[in-house]
């Protein structure tokens, strides 16, 4: 199975487990899906050009699902993925806002 299939089995399993797509009979909610679709994407195409190595590639799956169970938020900005987080010593960070790429 290719990778990029993989990752959206993973984050589709992971939007539905984490009850963050609900559906009642008129409405969906998917708060965090739009931005994690966003993220996922530009993982791939970093992947596909060869510019992230293994183990940026599991980094970002990991923030990728802090997001996604709503440990941290994150953010575009000037074209740099930004995280928000209170879970700095988790991740290693200095502080709330580090630019991840």
């Amino acid at each position: 199975m290719p990778a990029k299939t993989k990752m959206y089995e993973n984050i589709n399993k992971a939007l539905f487990d984490y009850k963050l797509i609900v559906i009642d009979k008129k409405m969906v909610w998917a708060e965090r899906a739009f931005m994690a679709n966003s993220v996922a994407q530009w993982c791939i195409q970093k992947i596909e050009k060869g510019e992230f190595s293994q183990k940026q590639i599991e980094s970002f799956g990991k923030i990728l699902f802090l997001y996604l169970r709503n440990k941290i938020d994150l953010y575009w900005k000037d074209d740099m993925l930004h995280v928000h987080t209170k879970m700095r010593k988790q991740l290693g960070l200095k502080n709330d806002k580090t630019k991840v790429h």
